[in-house]
């Protein structure tokens, strides 16, 4: 009696005997050696440095392309010498929509704060480039937009294609993830700290003892890379003040309580607007930006 063996158990059989992929390899590696998680997230670093760097040069070479203003200088509209130069405003948003309305037809993009809590940390390329190419348009033309969406996709964007290439677990790929975002925000600022802080509190959404190390590495290691590249974090440089007293700090400890009671606030009332929206029957028409046509 012939044996026969079908090409997919065949493939599956070989993979099993093949301990020595450097996939596999790789993955192990990740999971038993806290060591390797570390280099790995440096890796990841140097790349969501690189990653900042660009754009941020990209948009500011936008800027002074259609505005002939420098760097940090975009809020000095009202100097440019030539006023139709001003029409790129309405252009780009004009584009920006469009965009958004091509890309509204296949699917939402997913960014990387929806994919570690809802995917698992898997971030598809195409939406990463979408996000990042959205924020430069916006920021880029001159819209009172940031780049910190862009920074956080590509680093995060990054981690991601990363570790599905190398098969990690769940629980892997979202430290890594998270650590991606945060390093690129930390190394757009300048601030490693505060981007570990992004990274556990808006990616990752909580302190693990496994990720305070790989989280912090790529923060350090990417704002080591722009710094090397010698790129300007953004600061905002403030005055030299006197000597502190316990009043005044009370005061600050007092002021944070409202900022915080204040951002508590308006999440609630964004969530219950965005609910009083979705309520309405709207033609999708008389929206170009939404999500799904």
């Amino acid at each position: 009696m012939a044996l026969t063996i079908s090409p997919r158990r065949l493939f599956a059989s070989l993979l099993r005997l093949a301990p020595r992929h450097p996939l596999v390899r790789t993955r192990r590696r990740l999971r038993s050696s806290d060591a390797a998680t570390i280099l790995f997230a440096i890796a990841v670093g140097i790349c969501a440095g690189l990653a900042t760097s660009l754009l941020g040069l990209l948009s500011h070479g936008m800027q002074h392309l259609l505005y002939g203003v420098g760097i940090n200088r975009l809020s000095a509209l009202a100097s440019i010498r030539h006023p139709l130069k001003l029409l790129a405003l309405p252009l780009g948003g004009l584009l920006l929509a469009l965009l958004t309305r091509w890309a509204a037809r296949e699917h939402a993009p997913v960014d990387v704060v929806e994919a570690n809590a809802l995917h698992g940390g898997r971030v598809p390329a195409a939406d990463s480039l979408l996000v990042c190419l959205q924020t430069l348009i916006s920021n880029g033309f001159g819209a009172s937009v940031g780049l910190e969406a862009a920074y956080a996709q590509a680093g995060g964007g990054i981690a991601s294609i990363i570790g599905q290439v190398t098969a990690l677990r769940r629980g892997d790929m979202r430290i890594l993830v998270g650590a991606g975002a945060g390093a690129a925000i930390g190394a757009a600022f300048g601030a490693p700290l505060a981007g570990a802080f992004y990274a556990f509190e808006i990616v990752i959404g909580a302190y693990t003892p496994a990720a305070i190390a790989p989280v912090a590495a790529a923060s350090l290691a990417a704002t080591l890379v722009t710094r090397e590249l010698g790129v300007e974090p953004y600061l905002i440089a403030a005055p030299a003040a006197d000597h502190i007293t316990t009043l005044q700090y009370l005061l600050y400890a007092g002021l944070g309580l409202v900022a915080a009671m204040t951002g508590i606030g308006i999440m609630r009332l964004q969530t219950a607007l965005e609910r009083q929206v979705q309520a309405l029957s709207l033609p999708s028409r008389h929206d170009p930006a939404r999500s799904r046509p």
